[in-house]
């Protein structure tokens, strides 16, 4: 990470970061707190919040909304809803 921040990257992706927790991204930020995440792989749509509220600066969950591409488009729409929902609900606590 260090030398990703001396040589000017400014958003670096952590994967995969679901498996290790969010209780991992939390130390990892405050070590890091000039550093902006993109966490990946192994988040759902109950901890993408969770992510967000420690700090991240974005959560990849292209496979988590759109499943294996052969979803209808009203799942992919409720799973999109539901993840607004979680992130909302989780803004306010």
């Amino acid at each position: 990470c260090l030398m990703a921040w001396d040589n000017e990257v400014r958003l670096l992706k952590l994967f995969p970061l679901g498996p290790l927790g969010v209780s991992y991204f939390r130390v990892l930020r405050a070590t890091l707190n000039s550093m902006n995440f993109l966490c990946d792989g192994g988040m759902q749509l109950d901890t993408a919040g969770d992510y967000l509220a420690a700090g991240a600066f974005a959560c990849n969950l292209s496979e988590v909304l759109s499943g294996t591409g052969e979803e209808p488009l009203q799942e992919i729409d409720r799973r999109a809803k539901l993840l607004l929902s979680n992130i909302a609900a989780r803004a306010k606590s």
